[in-house]
């Protein structure tokens, strides 16, 4: 599959990254290319792009010392994102070289996270979590298939789907006790929750409503941002930005709230395409428009409020919102969390808010989320709906997942943080949904 990635007037294709391979590349035109394509592409996961522009342009004269730290920078990135060790540690070595005397913040930030980045913590088969892992949670148990009326055979085929489809982790639990615990080699804590964020965005907002601090869905916008009380902006409520029905459009990858800094200072200063609620289009934007009017919301910035509402009393120790560099939550994609973790959201919701005993958001807020919407039969408010298979689920980039089936008392987790070659977004889903009748063989 082929892309057409622009910049700056000039244009590459490139082979995604599922197909494990990149055209040729000119080196004059790589020597041509802006400074910041690399990381443009590595945000896409054209990672062996990225590498051969990055060490295209290093090889030229003519870079100043702040530029070529950080295409040096993205060499450094691409390489560990390609799980290329050695060409890695030798182009950590030349950036840091490049660098050091440039005072360049930026690189400093990327440096640092990428020397942040801990190596897999647990792997193996099924149920292979460290010992000490288990002894620090006592909420989960594991247990044996039969014991709760799953069925051997269904849990086989399924970690053969996530093995081929390429997951870091993978979790079925049935009666709150898992069944099914596998980890890959490339499992590393923190993971993302990519956009399965939103879902968690969705609760926090019945929690809002539930404890009289956010009025209604259908509050406009207007009364938590004064700049979108005027035009098209004025009609917006929050309910459409819930819906993705906020006449918001689909962004350009390389264009879109993922490449900012400040993320609310962006979305806030969008317009409309389309008249609201005319029109279903998914827009991370309009999900991080739910940051500021949150932050409004609560009297504090939502990701304390998350943290005291909803991380602390699920137990979920290991769970944050992602804070941009203007100290802003992403309430679109990127909450912080590992694989268990991720699992209580979906146990919250298969209980309907309560864990042991407390009611942490309202009963009736899935029953909100997860209404169809006329525009989009699939999708409720954030939360997307599974009707051939009796689900509701978190979707997020590379099938990081959440599926709930209250009738069978069954949820299915996966995550995986990069893209795997030969495989194609979305493969997992489409072959899961047609095995989750198989789970279950009694009750």
């Amino acid at each position: 599959m082929r892309r057409l990635v622009s910049f700056g007037g000039s244009s590459l294709i490139v082979v995604s990254a599922t197909a494990g391979a990149v055209l040729a590349f000119a080196g004059s035109l790589a020597a041509q290319l802006p400074v910041d394509t690399a990381m443009k592409l590595n945000r896409v996961g054209q990672w062996v792009a990225a590498s051969s522009i990055a060490r295209e342009q290093l090889s030229k004269p003519g870079l100043s010392g702040t530029d070529r730290c950080r295409v040096a920078v993205s060499l450094t990135y691409a390489e560990h994102r390609l799980s290329r060790t050695a060409e890695a540690t030798v182009a950590l070595r030349t950036t840091d070289s490049l660098c050091a005397a440039t005072g360049d913040s930026s690189s400093v930030r990327e440096l640092r996270a990428l020397r942040d980045e801990k190596p897999a913590v647990v792997s193996g088969g099924a149920g292979a979590v460290t010992s000490a892992v288990r002894a620090a949670d006592t909420f989960w148990q594991l247990t044996t298939a039969e014991s709760v009326g799953v069925s051997p055979t269904a849990l086989k085929a399924h970690l053969e789907l996530c093995q081929r489809t390429g997951a870091d982790a993978c979790l079925v639990i049935r009666h709150d006790k898992i069944v099914q615990e596998w980890y890959s080699s490339r499992y590393a804590e923190p993971m993302m929750a990519m956009s399965s964020t939103k879902s968690v965005t969705g609760l926090l907002i019945t929690m809002l409503r539930a404890d009289g601090k956010l009025h209604g869905l259908d509050d406009t916008v207007c009364r938590y941002i004064a700049s979108w009380c005027t035009g098209v902006r004025g009609l917006v409520t929050i309910r459409q930005l819930m819906s993705m029905t906020s006449g918001l459009p689909m962004q350009r990858a390389d264009s879109s709230v993922g490449f900012v800094a400040d993320k609310d200072r962006f979305v806030i200063g969008l317009v409309p395409k389309e008249s609201p609620g005319t029109t279903w289009a998914y827009s991370n934007e309009g999900a991080q428009l739910l940051s500021p009017i949150l932050d409004a919301a609560a009297g504090e910035p939502i990701q304390a409020y998350a943290a005291k509402r909803l991380f602390g009393p699920a137990g979920m120790r290991n769970t944050s919102l992602h804070i941009d560099q203007a100290g802003h939550a992403w309430t679109y994609a990127g909450m912080y969390t590992t694989a268990r973790d991720f699992a209580r959201i979906g146990v919250l919701a298969l209980h309907r808010g309560n864990w042991l005993g407390t009611q942490v958001f309202p009963e009736h807020a899935l029953d909100t989320l997860t209404t169809p919407q006329p525009l989009n039969s699939h999708y409720g408010l954030l939360w997307w709906l599974d009707p051939e298979a009796h689900a509701y689920a978190t979707h997020g980039h590379l099938d990081t997942d959440i599926h709930v089936l209250p009738a069978l008392d069954l949820i299915v987790v996966r995550m995986q943080s990069k893209p795997y070659p030969g495989v194609r977004e979305g493969e997992y889903e489409r072959a899961l949904l047609p095995m989750l009748g198989t789970f279950v063989v009694s009750q």
